[in-house]
């Protein structure tokens, strides 16, 4: 018979990225009337010589996450000797684990047509949970609330 508790910790941070994109637009030439030829120039060359034709660095909202949860488990073992020859080792463990927390309160999460909405008359329902308190709460259209 035992008992086990564990403090868990999932830090992250995300990845930062940026993308360039070149195109031949940047070393394309011109024609009489001053218009740019699109069949002309490379890429590659504005690669090169550093002409960027568009670049994109999407901002997260969250970079760094500190995920908390904590879980809890009771177990019995026991060894039953069935002959000379034969041992069977039985045993049963429960585990409890805590609902996910963010030390910053920067994450949240919510779902559509949630388990708890299932025998309600309403088919479309939110749940949306807070990490404050760790607590469902169920939003209802057509219930107003």
């Amino acid at each position: 018979m035992g008992y086990q508790f564990q403090s868990l910790q999932d830090n992250e941070t995300e990845t930062q990225y940026a993308a360039f994109n070149f195109s031949n637009n940047e070393t394309a030439q011109f024609n009489s009337t001053g218009t740019l030829l699109s069949t002309t120039g490379l890429a590659y060359a504005g690669f090169l010589l550093g002409a960027v034709d568009s670049a994109n660095a999407p901002q997260y909202a969250v970079a760094e996450i500190g995920g908390r949860y904590k879980t809890n488990a009771v177990y019995v073992q026991d060894d039953y000797k069935a002959s000379s020859r034969l041992t069977i080792n039985l045993g049963l463990r429960e585990n409890i684990w805590s609902p996910f927390t963010e030390v910053n309160n920067v994450m949240s999460f919510f779902q559509s047509d949630s388990a708890e909405s299932a025998g309600r008359r309403h088919t479309r329902s939110i749940a949306v949970r807070g990490q404050r308190n760790g607590q469902l709460q169920l939003l209802d259209p057509g219930s107003g609330a």
